[in-house]
């Protein structure tokens, strides 16, 4: 919704058309009022006067996204109030609970850090694709000094680090796709195996952790009918990156 950043005086009271009043009650001129920006969110100011439930201070959306509490007395606040007019110039109030506005803001959070590169697992990708490098050289040594019959199981090991290689390989050539694309990617399942990769979440709320549903046997059996696919595809994928099998293999589950 718009003017839900900033929250400031109506400039349609009392005074002339030419002179509005800033955040500190103080006569400006139109030019001075439209370069002020607001010293909590530092957006600009809007003709949306705000307040909240629990005390006077405006102009607090952006830091509610954050701590539901007001920056100033630090009391705790449970929804915002706008003051709006409409074309009619009738006062028209809108309130809308903090739960809200933080749901908001955390959507657009993900939507914004969803879109950003994996920079640090393309790291960790490279770095592994060029430990595999270093081991194979290391096996051709040894194999060029003892010769293929001494080195029967070490050349199996050595094919194994090839086809790992390979398919970490293609996916660093493919890693130009949306997140869920490269997540879900079964090579990058291997890679989160393999370096035993730690899940991270994309936004966090401030000192709190991020809300996540329950995952137990419990929830299935509760949730079976709506979960069996789910869970199903979901273990045919990970199994096949925890104990890899050859493309002409199949796995029930």
């Amino acid at each position: 919704m718009e003017g839900y950043h900033s929250g400031f005086v109506n400039p349609s009271d009392s005074r002339s058309e030419q002179e509005e009043t800033n955040s500190n009650g103080q006569v400006v001129s139109p030019e001075e009022n439209t370069a002020e920006k607001c010293s909590i969110c530092l957006g600009s100011p809007t003709n949306d006067e705000t307040s909240l439930d629990g005390c006077v201070h405006k102009c607090i959306v952006e830091w509610i996204k954050l701590r539901p509490i007001c920056p100033m007395c630090k009391r705790i606040v449970r929804k915002i109030i706008h003051v709006k007019r409409d074309s009619d110039d009738q006062e028209i109030t809108e309130e809308v609970t903090i739960e809200t506005v933080r749901q908001w803001a955390l959507r657009d959070r993900i939507e914004i850090n969803s879109a950003q590169p994996l920079i640090r697992e393309r790291t960790q990708l490279v770095r592994r694709i060029r430990h595999l490098l270093r081991i194979v050289r290391l096996h051709d040594n040894v194999f060029s000094e003892r010769g293929r019959r001494e080195m029967s199981g070490t050349i199996h090991r050595r094919n194994e680090y090839l086809q790992l290689i390979g398919r970490y390989q293609i996916l660093l050539d493919n890693w130009e796709r949306p997140r869920v694309q490269i997540v879900s990617d079964p090579a990058f399942r291997m890679l989160v195996y393999d370096l035993r990769l730690r899940r991270t979440a994309l936004v966090t709320l401030g000192n709190q952790r991020m809300p996540r549903t329950s995952i137990s046997p419990q929830f299935f059996r509760d949730h079976e009918r709506y979960q069996r696919s789910r869970i199903s595809e979901f273990v045919r994928r990970e199994i096949s990156a925890v104990v890899p099998v050859s493309r002409d293999a199949f796995i029930y589950i």
